[in-house]
């Protein structure tokens, strides 16, 4: 099976920026991906410039998301192509819209 990111990332949702490591794509269900454009499952899989470059681009995404709270989950089983997800909440919300929200609900 092709992946997704591989092909064409704008088939994953919005592409809201890239550079010459990274994609940030907005998902269809809201959340915010962090993708690294070299195909490697984990973290582990990059070099050290790599990761540090994927972990600005992360804490400048965060930034911009404007939310009280951010919940990130890295999981790559429909995709194992390294990309982590910035799910955005307001303070108030509960466990149970937490996990409904990383469940499409």
């Amino acid at each position: 099976m092709p992946c997704v990111f591989c092909t064409d990332p704008a088939q994953a949702g919005e592409l809201l920026s890239e550079d010459a490591h990274s994609w940030v794509i907005r998902h269809p269900q809201g959340q915010t991906m962090i993708v690294a454009k070299r195909h490697v499952e984990n973290v582990g899989g990059l070099d050290e410039d790599e990761w540090l470059h994927l972990a600005r681009v992360w804490h400048r995404t965060e930034r911009t998301l404007e939310a009280e709270r951010v919940m990130v989950m890295k999981l790559g089983i429909q995709t194992p192509h390294l990309h982590i997800h910035l799910f955005p909440f307001d303070a108030t919300a509960s466990r149970e819209e937490v996990f409904a929200a990383f469940a499409g609900k």
